[in-house]
């Protein structure tokens, strides 16, 4: 917690002019999963609980995902800054974790004026009201699992505005979700995205689509991490080694990571490149 808040100083001294898009800190959320040494301790700690009872079964159907065979692992959940394009902070938990459950609970180190801007994963009436009553604004991508109700009665001011209000919240009597819509053109098909700001003064469609496609920067991070950083399984036999083995990675990429924006930036050069 130390080193994080020293980082959080230098990302706000060194790239103030990057610490916001739009006026808004911009962040993101993905998960991924790294390998582990299958021993007693890590399947106990790490394992999903569906691996407890295929333990004593050898024979695998060859088209299961690499990870559904070896269940040993552990699960990363990153909150990432789009401006710096560095990491702000990270869940750890087993293979099965949540996403949106580890999300929910970093929620409280956001700052003020925050915008989240998440993948169809991220979905769900409790969750964006988490992230609206924490005054953290959102951009998600929505699929065709979400529905979106483009009047309520006879009311609807703006084309763009719809609802969300699913039947359990309705039936609960819970408000609904006035969202603005955005609508991308994708290389196939086209994209979905909502968001929390309706004013499009505040945020225009143009940046929700910029905001969008600058997400892609925490692919790149698990890249870095697993291949470049050699961090595609750990070495520690002992799961609580193995927990110690994964922050001090994180921490470790982060410290060079933010180094090398610092060296790019005194010898003038993209760091976006």
């Amino acid at each position: 917690e130390l080193l994080k808040q020293a980082f959080y100083r230098r990302m706000e001294r060194r790239f103030p002019q990057r610490l916001r898009i739009a006026g808004f800190i911009t962040f993101s959320a993905d998960g991924s999963r790294i390998g582990l040494p299958r021993t007693r301790s890590n399947e106990a700690s790490y394992a999903a609980a569906c691996s407890k009872r295929l333990r004593g079964k050898r024979k695998r159907r060859k088209t299961q995902p690499e990870w559904e065979v070896n269940t040993t692992q552990l699960w990363i959940t990153t909150l990432w800054h789009l401006g710096t394009q560095l990491p702000w902070s990270w869940k750890l938990g087993r293979c099965d974790s949540s996403e949106r459950e580890h999300l929910s609970q970093m929620l409280g180190e956001l700052p003020e004026q925050s915008l989240m801007v998440v993948d169809a994963g991220f979905y769900g009436y409790e969750l964006w009201c988490e992230m609206l009553s924490t005054g953290c604004e959102f951009v998600a991508r929505v699929g065709s699992n979400v529905h979106l109700l483009t009047r309520l009665g006879e009311t609807r001011t703006r084309d763009d505005l719809v609802y969300f209000w699913p039947v359990r919240e309705a039936r609960r009597k819970q408000p609904p979700l006035m969202l603005r819509l955005v609508v991308l053109q994708g290389d196939r098909h086209p994209v979905y995205l909502v968001t929390s700001v309706l004013d499009r003064r505040r945020l225009s469609d143009r940046n929700v689509a910029q905001i969008y496609q600058q997400r892609w920067g925490i692919e790149l991070f698990y890249r870095h991490l697993k291949q470049t950083f050699d961090r595609r399984k750990l070495r520690s036999r002992n799961a609580a080694n193995a927990y110690t083995e994964a922050q001090w990675s994180l921490l470790g990429l982060w410290a060079m990571a933010l180094h090398a924006q610092h060296f790019q930036q005194s010898r003038r050069l993209d760091p976006n490149r």
